[in-house]
Order: C-alpha cells, then structure tokens, then sequence
C-alpha cells in the first residue's frame, strides 16, 4: 500500500475513534430526563432580624430560601401594614430576599409584610402564599386574630384562595377604591386567618376575583361580608364566617350579544335572572319555532332560530313576566 493512503486511512481512523468517544462524552454529561416534578414553594431557612422580632431598628430585612426565587408582581402583591408613604424596596439575590426600608417606622408600632404571591422559585414558579414577616418597634406585637371560613353561597363549597381583607371602620369607605394592606387567602378547606392584629373596629370582607388586584369589580368579582362591625378588643374572634356571591346590578344591561357562525344568538347580561323569557318580537311569525337555553345561573343565554330568511331580528328579554330590555340584531347588532 502507498505510504499516502495508509498516513490518509489512518487520520479517518482517528477521527472515527475522536468523533466516537465526544459523542460518547456528551451522552455521558447529559441530565436525566423524567422525574417528579418539584410542587413545593420555596422554604424559608433563615431571616435577619428574626421574624416576630420586638424592638425593632433594622433598616434592612433579609430572608434566605433553600432554593433559587424570583418576584412576580411586587408592586401589586406586596403590602405593609400600617402603610408608609415610601414603600419598602424588594430585591431578589438567587436564594435571597432583601427587604429595604425607606421610609421611618412609628414608635411602639406592629408592622406586617404581606408578600401576597409575590414570591416564586426560579424553575417551576411554585407560589410561597400567604407568608408575612411581622415586626414591632415596641417591646410587645400585636396579637390578635381574626379567623374563620368562606363558602360559596349557592354550592355551599369551600371557596379555595379567595381573598380575605380587613378595613378599619374609619378607612372602610376605601373598599371597591383602594386595594387593603391586611388580607390573606383562604386554604384548600376554605379557612382563613388574620394574624398579629391590633385591638379596634374592623369590616372584614371576602373577594373572589379575576383581576388580582384585590379591588372589588362588581361586573366580575364575587363578594361576601358580614354588615356588622367586628370589635376586637381583648380576645380572638373565631367562626368569622362568609358566603360569598355575585351582587346583581341595579340596572339590568346586556353585557355581550352575537350571532354566531352556527346562526345562533348569544347574550350576555349583568343580573342573574330569577324566571327569563325571550320573545321574538320581529319578524313575529319566527318565534314560535325558536329553541332558547339559558346557563344555569341565568346569566347568559344562546337562541336557536329555525328561520333565517331575515335581514334583522328583534328579541325583547323579560323577567318575571317585566319587559327588561330589547335588542336587534342584524349584520351592525344595532342596540335599541
């Protein structure tokens, strides 16, 4: 053999077994696929001060984790309680939390940070919920507890991660304006508990929301509370229950109306209706073919109409036999 093509068949030869061996390497360094996945929030190891310190003089707060966290929505989850006119400063550090203090704390006070959900691991976004650092610049906290459940009130069903908030009856006038700085959510049996309270008068209200912001919208949000102040003085209150429910509107409207690509109709309103009833008013010799299905909380409804040879149709909607509105539908669903 040509000592060119034996130099030439030993270099394939060579990075055959070179080829071969980083392949081999790069199985070898892979991370296993599979496995449970993690489902736990974050676990608070250590915090500087100490949660629940008294005496109080830090200007800085630091929380270690046992994993890596991040911050999602702080400026909208995370409160302190009494406010403060410069909020506190949030900073993630890998496996650290560093609360900044900017603005001076009140002689003989108790503080309590609600993170809300605000806080998160890095791979899986585990929610820490409910977790609150409470301090005091005096030498005793405030002690006190509000607890009990909230329940739907036409299931009767444990309401999971609803919202529950107190106002002091002085500020109670901010509800529906002004997002509260004590709450905390309910747990997986619908129970509740507000912790490290301060003796006075309080409305106490539970939410149901979509938003998240903890501001009660009425066209969407569910709502409960108790009419009567509660008066915490000297000892817990316990069994502070609530149902919550969807407030109807003073005034009926149709909240959302189309003709779908199957030729039906939908509607939409903003009241729950006690007995419904739709008419097709024009073209009149229509209605009487029509198919009507309402949803289970009469809320919203979709109509089948056997004709289609119209340009336009009128449906007037009543409840309780009361004519409540009436809607025209065509190719520009004119309102009436």
């Amino acid at each position: 053999m040509p000592k060119n093509a034996k130099h030439s068949k030993n270099q394939i030869l060579y990075l055959g077994i070179f080829l071969t061996s980083l392949i081999l390497g790069c199985a070898t360094m892979r991370t296993p696929e599979g496995g449970p996945r993690d489902k736990n929030p974050p676990k608070v190891l250590k915090m500087e001060p100490k949660n629940l310190t008294t005496n109080f003089n830090a200007k800085k707060i630091v929380i270690e984790f046992d994993e890596y966290i991040k911050l999602n929505n702080e400026f909208k989850e995370f409160s302190i309680s009494p406010e403060q006119e410069k909020p506190p400063v949030l900073k993630a550090k890998l496996k650290r939390l560093e609360v900044t203090l900017q603005d001076s704390l009140e002689k003989n006070t108790t503080y309590t940070l609600n993170f809300g959900k605000a806080i998160t691991d890095v791979n899986e976004g585990n929610i820490l919920k409910n977790f609150t650092y409470v301090l005091s610049t005096g030498p005793t906290l405030d002690s006190l507890s509000i607890s009990g459940k909230v329940r739907n009130s036409l299931t009767g069903a444990p309401e999971i991660d609803a919202t529950v908030f107190i106002f002091p009856l002085e500020r109670d006038s901010l509800f529906g304006k002004k997002k509260p700085s004590i709450f905390t959510a309910t747990d997986s049996s619908g129970n509740y508990k507000l912790n490290n309270l301060k003796k006075g008068s309080y409305k106490i209200y539970a939410l149901k929301e979509k938003s998240g912001d903890r501001i009660y919208q009425q066209l969407n949000d569910e709502v409960g509370f108790i009419k009567t102040p509660l008066v915490l003085d000297k000892n817990n209150l316990d069994s502070i229950n609530l149902q919550i429910f969807k407030e109807l509107a003073v005034n009926f409207r149709v909240l959302d109306k189309k003709l779908n690509n199957d030729g039906s109709i939908s509607m939409t309103f903003n009241q729950q209706l006690k007995k419904p009833e739709l008419t097709v008013t024009e073209p009149a010799n229509i209605d009487l073919n029509k198919k009507v299905k309402f949803n289970k909380t009469n809320d919203s409804v979709k109509v089948w109409l056997t004709d289609m040879g119209f340009d336009s149709v009128k449906i007037a909607i009543k409840d309780e036999g009361k004519l409540l509105e009436t809607e025209k539908f065509g190719l520009s669903l004119i309102h009436i």
